[in-house]
């Protein structure tokens, strides 16, 4: 063989190899674009069913796919998977000590003002018919302040009842991880609903 021939075999030698490189390069350039131009809209909700029963739902456009979900506490851990979770889907995980024992004590204060009678004054009050009309005035003006301050009380009953469950909800940490269709990782903290 002659100079020529053996350029002519190193020549396709080298295009060989460099054809080699770029195509997987190419094809891995382009699925990276896939990925990157993924519209992939999952969302999570997550709420405690009853005492230790936590149920995570995608509420999403997209499934979720070789999803993973852990949850833990001062006293569990538990964690759940499943592979593919669709719109509306859900997986549930339980915290064996919150199911048996309930939440921990949380350090919500309690109100230290006198609690309200659950009926009116006027309820309680026997009418004598001799009584003016001054006196049945009476009793509806105490009956309009009793009310405000029934009011008053239930108002703040709600709202200690809403922070307690609020610092409830907060004892319990939840990650869930999934991948998309096009396989892109994701890993999410979810907040506990109150609802």
């Amino acid at each position: 063989m002659d100079a020529s021939a053996w350029l002519a075999i190193a020549g396709v030698l080298v295009g060989a190899a460099t054809l080699g490189v770029t195509i997987p390069v190419l094809v891995l350039t382009r699925r990276q674009e896939k990925r990157e131009a993924e519209r992939s809209v999952v969302e999570w909700y997550a709420s405690e069913v009853r005492d230790g029963l936590i149920r995570v739902t995608n509420q999403g456009l997209d499934p979720a796919h070789e999803v993973t979900v852990e949850a833990w506490d001062s006293h569990d851990v538990a964690d759940e998977t499943a592979e593919v979770l669709d719109r509306g889907d859900f997986i549930e995980l339980v915290l064996t000590h919150r199911q048996w024992h309930g939440p921990d004590e949380t350090d919500v204060p309690k109100s230290v003002m006198p609690r309200v009678p659950d009926s009116p004054p006027s309820a309680t009050a026997t009418l004598n018919p001799k009584w003016s009309s001054s006196v049945e005035r009476m009793l509806s003006e105490q009956d309009d302040r009793w009310k405000l301050m029934k009011d008053l009380q239930d108002g703040r009953d709600a709202s200690e009842a809403a922070m307690r469950r609020q610092a409830e909800a907060a004892q319990i940490s939840l990650r869930v991880s999934w991948r998309t269709a096009l396989g892109t990782w994701n890993s999410e903290a979810v907040p506990i609903s109150l609802s």
